[in-house]
């Protein structure tokens, strides 16, 4: 009986006589062997430890099985759930004369209960479950609702009148007090930031904001390395990281543009000799003029 409604004809359900009572039978008869076999579960445990079979198959040995089965009863049940949804539901497609009679709509009404009950007392979490199947089949509602409608588009047109206030209303606009020394930005945050000086290119020119180290600071572990009394090997100078040749390149570049005279002397050289090279004239020139041994 449960397989025999998977695949029923439409307008069966719309016959009075043998057919459709047949169909409201095979219905009653599911909802009956669910409702008295109840389903033992472990409510708000694992799902892993409760029966479960991955494909339903029509084998009347394995059918007490899979009645344990929640997933089994689920996918029963909503599917009549969907299937009552559309037979009662206004379908724009579907013929006029298939119209329910009064009595299978009062039964249709009734075994809907029936089947949410059911639903909710099979674990885990019936309830919530049901309360997501009646989410799910309210939408599907609206989509065929707004089908029927000819899928009208759904963004609304913007209200004439409210346009219409938003053009006529003008900003206002506050004027700037010239012969305060503060500046208002109209914003507590931007007028504090713009008032901490009140020269912006004092601002600029202050020796906080000097952010580029000495040259023979910055040069000054890379001096070491290259001298012959560190023991360095090559493979470890600083000259072969990329961002510190990089660094170097922008502060001789700002600060001492006369060094790059020396690498277009030197072409045939690749960068990282000629950065080496110059790094070797800054450690030179800084011990000639603060009178330390060259030699």
């Amino acid at each position: 009986r449960i397989w025999s409604i998977h695949c029923p004809q439409e307008k069966q359900w719309y016959q009075r006589r043998v057919r459709g009572k047949k169909m409201e039978d095979t219905v009653n008869e599911i909802c009956r062997i669910f409702d008295n076999y109840k389903h033992e579960g472990s409510g708000g445990q694992a799902a892993g430890e409760e029966a479960y079979f991955a494909k339903f198959l029509t084998s009347e040995r394995l059918l007490t099985l899979q009645i344990s089965d929640a997933n089994f009863r689920r996918h029963i049940l909503v599917q009549i759930l969907s299937l009552f949804q559309y037979l009662t539901g206004d379908i724009k497609f579907k013929p006029n004369k298939m119209v329910l009679s009064e009595p299978r709509k009062y039964w249709i009404r009734d075994t809907t209960n029936t089947i949410y009950s059911i639903l909710s007392e099979t674990p885990p979490e019936g309830a919530k479950f049901v309360q997501h199947i009646k989410n799910v089949l309210k939408h599907e509602e609206k989509w065929s609702k707004w089908k029927n409608e000819g899928c009208p588009a759904l963004s609304k047109p913007p209200d004439k009148t409210v346009t219409m206030k938003q053009k006529n209303t003008k900003r206002v606009v506050k004027a700037m007090d010239l012969s305060s020394d503060k500046y208002d930005m109209g914003n507590a945050t931007l007028t504090n930031l713009w008032n901490i000086c009140p020269d912006n290119l004092a601002a600029c020119q202050n020796s906080d904001r000097n952010f580029t180290p000495e040259t023979f600071k910055f040069f000054e572990d890379a001096i070491e390395q290259l001298e012959p009394e560190s023991g360095v090997e090559k493979e470890y100078y600083l000259t072969n990281e990329t961002a510190f040749v990089w660094k170097s390149l922008r502060l001789l570049a700002r600060q001492s543009v006369p060094y790059f005279q020396h690498i277009q002397n030197t072409k045939n050289l690749t960068l990282t000799d000629n950065l080496q090279n110059i790094i070797s004239l800054i450690g030179k020139e800084y011990k000639k003029e603060n009178g330390m041994d060259t030699s």
